[in-house]
């Protein structure tokens, strides 16, 4: 299993991250350092926090690839001001595939020993689970020895519940429970394709139970999350065929410019993508942008987004945001949203949108990006 390092040279230090301690006479994670450690990343200011992406822990939901993929795509983008800024505020830790040897011999659910490994997190064994018993050491390391990390979410597919959508925690404090559930609608309010009426955030779904018997419990969102007591901690879930709804978005405003961005085909809900459908067929390119609005939600997560839909956007600010989840954290929380109606964020005010429209030249169009490979790229 490998994982990779992506970030940029801000606030980065001298010194190497170490080889977590594993309890065992001769370390076993990150074996190519332990006889040369500057193959080890190096370590970063306090100030700049680690966000540790996750993959194919069940080998056959493919679509959690692709969003991991659209993540990156922006993230690595030299020409985008918004990838330069996600590489400058964050240090992005990704294990593309927890569960290799399933991946590699073509199973759905399960790795070589019939083991569903997203129920082995509260106590993974390092000869039965190693990649589980690899990965929780790894993000331990970054929230108890670095104290840095700041979200860890595990892209999944999902064969029966419609939609793009997350499940998170409940967690006891109301203030951090608002924290957690506002990082949510930022995604949302970024991708037409993500349901903020289908999360969920309540108790049941941390502990509901398989037909096997096995529970959620030991499932990395919630296992991680009582393990290192971290806000942002989610399993994020991609139908493979289809939706039951999409959004409604405000404008992307350049800030600098005072112009409004024009939007893509995968984001224009007036596209021939959308035509004559509530939700249409998912494709590799709905996927993609699901990655694209998770990675541009970290940024308006701390307030340096660029090219930002929440100024106008019926909220204008990440505080009001926060402000309707807290008046409505109980619905919220149990997956009630759709009373709220939450998944509508058009523009705050007609007058200020029509005035963005008839300014000189309001539309700048994007440019394409160009796709990255990160098949060749591992954290030394």
């Amino acid at each position: 299993m490998e994982m990779m390092t992506i970030s940029s040279r801000d606030g980065m230090l001298e010194e190497r991250e170490a080889i977590p301690e594993d309890g065992v006479d001769t370390p076993c994670l990150y074996p190519e350092a332990q006889k040369e450690p500057a193959r080890r990343p190096h370590q970063f200011d306090e100030s700049k926090k680690v966000v540790i992406f996750t993959a194919r822990v069940h080998p056959g939901e493919t679509p959690g690839s692709h969003v991991l993929n659209g993540a990156l795509d922006l993230i690595t983008d030299l020409k985008s001001e918004q990838g330069r800024l996600l590489r400058k505020h964050y240090v992005f830790k990704i294990i593309p595939t927890l569960n290799p040897d399933g991946v590699a011999r073509g199973y759905y659910r399960l790795d070589s020993l019939g083991q569903n490994l997203n129920r082995f997190y509260n106590d993974p064994d390092r000869r039965d689970q190693p990649t589980i018993w690899a990965a929780k050491r790894a993000v331990a390391q970054y929230a108890t020895q670095y104290k840095n990390l700041e979200a860890y979410i595990d892209f999944h597919a999902h064969a029966s519940k419609k939609g793009v959508f997350m499940f998170g925690n409940a967690l006891p404090d109301n203030d951090r429970q608002a924290d957690n559930i506002t990082f949510a609608k930022l995604v949302a309010m970024n991708c037409l394709n993500f349901d903020m009426n289908e999360c969920n955030f309540s108790e049941k779904i941390m502990s509901i139970k398989d037909k096997n018997g096995m529970s959620r419990d030991g499932s990395s969102r919630v296992a991680l999350q009582k393990a290192t007591g971290l806000t942002y901690c989610y399993t994020l879930e991609c139908n493979y065929h289809n939706g039951k709804r999409i959004n409604t978005l405000a404008p992307k405003l350049m800030k600098a410019q005072g112009h409004i961005e024009e939007d893509t085909a995968v984001t224009d809900p007036n596209s021939k993508i959308y035509a004559n459908t509530n939700s249409p067929p998912f494709t590799q390119e709905i996927f993609e942008d699901v990655g694209n609005a998770v990675a541009i939600a970290f940024l308006d997560h701390i307030g340096v987004n660029p090219v930002s839909r929440i100024p106008l956007s019926c909220y204008r600010t990440v505080e009001n945001v926060r402000d309707d989840i807290m008046n409505n954290l109980a619905k919220y929380s149990a997956g009630q949203v759709n009373v709220c109606g939450v998944n509508h964020f058009s523009s705050s005010n007609t007058k200020v949108s029509k005035n963005y429209q008839k300014a000189e030249a309001p539309f700048l169009k994007k440019e394409a990006r160009g796709k990255h490979s990160h098949s060749g790229s591992k954290d030394p």
